[in-house]
């Protein structure tokens, strides 16, 4: 439409302004006509124009746009264009700029507010952004400290062995569990889940001398109260633990019991510990109780055997010797007594020496044979070159002496009893699966088996208590395997024990090795220093006068010159004086400030050559005479009898 219009050659200013009268008289349908036709194309083309300014510059470049769109139309107004066809007239002009700038102005400022508003958007979408990846971080940053914490506390939980539970109260079932919880009972945590439905049925694995206590506390449980017990439990394989349960209640709403939630721990170790100490406990009580009694008791005996020796040699009437030998006898029974006593609370008195294991087989391997009845058969089994250890040759001959009689009293039908012996290296890696005593290092052991119907668990927990027998009243006194388990760690070994119902009993004692092997030579026969003329001096210095009367009486009827002291300070005074002897015979513990060990060291830088016999009914010092070094010093255990105190008499002037 804006083509069809012609447009002539410019023409003057002048002539432009002498036609604007003509043009006032257009009629004014005319000019709206063309007006109406005319205007909407400039106006609609410049507020394109416009519009786009204000779009992409905002308000201010809408508002110059919109002022320049007036200029053109004014000029073109001016130039000749003719204000009728392309402006409509003043008022139209002036109404085009004002709506041109208006628009400019408000398309800016919408644009200027779009960008604002994006602006803001994208502010807050960064501070959203900042904050999420802040918050993610710190999201992060607890859950790695919680992982951490939980590792901690599963770490802490499998070191301390503790098991975790819930019981759901109202559905009665177990509704989560631990496997070290479930491992208790040999199980594992679904296994366990899925048997106690409830927390009565864990009854059913209580052992059965718990079972009344346990369900007492389970019901004190169910009633609100929190427990703390310990007790027993039978495991899948057929054994038997300790565990400690400390549960509580968790409460609804209503104030029912709506869950037992709680921890158990396994205190196996702990009780065994227990039951330990309590033996050492019970043998460091006998151990002290005979030390105690053991001096006057072993004194007493020594009287007593002294005498009916002396009696027995000037009875000649048959009965009367019978009545005393009898009597011996009982007083021989009473010291060996004493000595079971000791050796089982570590007390005993022993002379160790390099010993062979397989010679001491042999020779006890006679005595067996004298001992045990014709249908148990004894086999041996020792290893080649076995190595030698250090113990007390005559208390190890005892040892095994008794075990073979316990294991005839296992076997009342008969049966085999074997005897090994064999070298072993204990390290470090199965150190726990052996005795109590034994550490790393070289041991010989020495195993005796028998095939006899075996121990309960009961009966083997109780094996080495003092007293305890299952012998009938009066067939044993309960000391046998107690003497071999104290004589053995006095030794430095240790005692063991395999045995179960049906499938016989095997005593392993481990005895610490010496690294060369004892010499198998044959002892040469002593030759005498001199004859013995039976004439030679000897001081006897003991406390007690009953026992001084019984020695005095035994070397005066072997011809002996007896002197006697009943303390150290006055037989060492004598001996500084002018009298010399040829033996001193003196007890270990004396009244008076010089005792027996003090005496004969200075009794001997008197006279170097004087020879020297302890007597010791077991006092505690007596224990320090092994660590003596007095030469050819003997020691003569209470009660002794008159053979073996002349035997001791005679060995001192041996070389």
């Amino acid at each position: 439409m804006f083509s069809s219009f012609k447009v002539s050659r410019v023409p003057r200013k002048s002539a432009v302004l002498s036609t604007l009268p003509t043009a006032a008289a257009v009629g004014s349908a005319e000019i709206g006509r063309i007006f109406s036709l005319m205007i909407p194309i400039p106006f609609l083309t410049i507020l394109v124009a416009v519009t786009f300014a204000g779009a992409v510059g905002g308000r201010g470049a809408g508002l110059i746009a919109g002022s320049m769109a007036s200029l053109f139309i004014f000029h073109a107004a001016v130039a000749g264009f003719g204000p009728a066809t392309l402006t409509g007239g003043p008022f139209q002009m002036l109404l085009g700029t004002a709506l041109y700038c208006a628009a400019g102005f408000l398309i800016g400022q919408i644009r200027d507010q779009r960008d604002e508003s994006i602006q803001r958007l994208r502010k807050l979408e960064d501070s959203l952004r900042t904050s999420l990846e802040l918050e993610t971080a710190a999201r992060q940053d607890q859950q790695e400290k919680f992982g951490e914490s939980e590792a901690r506390l599963d770490r802490a939980i499998r070191i301390a062995q503790l098991g975790y539970f819930e019981f759901d109260s109202i559905n009665g079932r177990c509704e989560f569990c631990t496997e070290n919880h479930a491992a208790k009972y040999g199980l594992s945590a679904k296994a366990f889940m899925a048997q106690f439905r409830r927390l009565e049925n864990e009854l059913a694995r209580v052992h059965p001398e718990d079972r009344e206590f346990v369900s007492e506390e389970f019901r004190k449980l169910r009633g609100g109260t929190p427990i703390d017990l310990e007790y027993r439990i039978l495991t899948a394989d057929g054994g038997s633990r300790y565990i400690r349960d400390i549960t509580e209640p968790v409460f609804d709403e209503n104030g029912r019991v709506a869950k037992e939630v709680g921890t158990s721990i396994d205190v196996t170790e702990l009780r065994q510990a227990e039951i330990q100490l309590r033996q050492i406990q019970k043998l460091e009580s006998v151990g002290q109780l005979t030390a105690g009694i053991a001096h006057d008791f072993n004194n007493i005996l020594a009287i007593v055997l002294g005498n009916l020796e002396i009696l027995e040699q000037k009875e000649e009437r048959p009965e009367e010797r019978e009545v005393i030998e009898s009597a011996m006898a009982a007083s021989l029974r009473g010291s060996t007594l004493t000595r079971q006593l000791l050796a089982f609370g570590r007390k005993s008195i022993l002379l160790p020496e390099t010993t062979d294991v397989a010679q001491v087989v042999e020779t006890v391997e006679e005595m067996m044979r004298r001992t045990l009845p014709a249908n148990v058969q004894i086999h041996k089994d020792l290893s080649d070159e076995l190595w030698s250890i250090e113990v007390d040759r005559s208390q190890l001959e005892a040892a095994l002496l008794n075990l073979a009689i316990n294991a005839r009293d296992a076997m009342p039908d008969g049966g085999t009893l074997t005897v090994e012996a064999t070298n072993r290296w204990v390290d470090g890696q199965d150190i726990d699966s052996l005795p109590d005593g034994v550490v790393p290092g070289s041991y010989v052991v020495v195993a005796v088996r028998d095939d006899g119907e075996g121990m309960t668990e009961e009966v083997r927990s109780r094996l080495f208590e003092p007293f305890f027998t299952t012998k009938g009243e009066g067939d044993g006194s309960g000391l046998g395997l107690s003497m071999v388990l104290g004589f053995t760690q006095q030794s430095g070994g240790g005692v063991g024990v395999e045995s179960g119902l049906g499938h016989g009993t095997t005593i392993n004692l481990f005895f610490p090795a010496r690294p060369e092997r004892a010499p198998a030579v044959a002892e040469a026969p002593c030759e005498p220093k001199h004859t013995i003329a039976n004439s030679e001096q000897i001081l006897v210095v003991e406390d007690s006068k009953e026992v001084r009367d019984v020695v005095v009486r035994h070397l005066k009827r072997q011809g002996f010159s007896v002197t006697v002291d009943e303390s150290g300070d006055a037989a060492l005074a004598r001996i500084a004086g002018d009298e010399e002897f040829d033996l001193l015979l003196t007890d270990v513990v004396m009244p008076g400030s010089v005792q027996g060990p003090e005496l004969v060291e200075r009794a001997r830088e008197m006279n170097p050559d004087l020879r020297v016999i302890f007597m010791s009914g077991y006092p505690k010092d007596a224990l320090k005479h092994g660590q003596m070094e007095f030469g050819d010093t003997q020691l003569l255990l209470k009660p002794f009898s008159s053979v073996d105190l002349l035997a001791a008499v005679r060995t001192s002037f041996k070389e």
